[in-house]
């Protein structure tokens, strides 16, 4: 499997995958956020990535990393393709997070997921997340 990550500002590309794995979100992202507005200012401030196989876009990642008073960055939303989550495509996603932030010199990564979500939460504990002591849905990493 060749999987290309490419860097991309488009709100379009940014608001065509969001809604087309709308679903994928547990809860639906749709259902907490309105998506053009929130693909909006994915685009504008945050960094996005997408993982695409054979020009497709299977997977995409937002996040910040511009905290330079706390050094903190913030993983806004990571989302696969239903057909491609366990093939590897959402971890080659969080490395680029987490070699992102070191670059612009972030010390954590935090999130947030819905306690609901148990997959997600398996994902995030297994690359090194935990729950922080503040909020029962912040999770948290220590970049190295």
């Amino acid at each position: 499997m060749n999987v290309e990550l490419v860097k991309d500002q488009s709100v379009d590309r940014i608001f065509e995958f969001l809604n087309k794995e709308d679903d994928s979100f547990i809860p639906p992202l749709s259902s907490k956020v309105n998506l053009v507005s929130y693909s909006t200012k994915l685009s504008v401030s945050a960094i996005n990535i997408f993982a695409c196989i054979a020009s497709v876009d299977v997977g995409h990642v937002a996040f910040y990393s511009n905290d330079k008073k706390n050094f903190k960055g913030f993983l806004s939303s990571i989302c696969l393709c239903k057909n491609n989550k366990g093939s590897g495509v959402g971890i080659l996603l969080l490395n680029q997070v987490f070699e992102h932030c070191l670059e612009s010199g972030m010390k954590v990564v935090e999130l947030e997921v819905d306690v609901c979500n148990m997959a997600a939460i398996r994902f995030y504990e297994k690359h090194g997340f935990g729950f922080t002591c503040d909020d029962s849905s912040r999770m948290a990493r220590t970049l190295k």
